[in-house]
């Protein structure tokens, strides 16, 4: 049974920190988790990035924006 899109977001950090994860191998892994291609929801996509970037606090990935 899929996690779902909360539950999996609540577990990213440590994901994250686990593997040093990039954020593909943490798009990878929520999307396996979950089921879900979030990168066709802009919502879901903007929940992820934030997400992502507070776990991945040694990344550098300002390009990000949502329109």
């Amino acid at each position: 049974m899929p996690l779902s899109f909360s539950d999996a977001l609540l577990q990213l950090p440590s994901f994250v920190a686990d593997n040093t994860a990039s954020l593909d191998l943490a798009y990878d892994w929520v999307s396996e988790m979950t089921e879900l291609k979030i990168a066709d929801d802009k919502g879901l996509w903007h929940q992820f990035w934030v997400a992502y970037h507070d776990a991945a606090w040694w990344q550098d990935d300002n390009w990000h924006t949502v329109a």
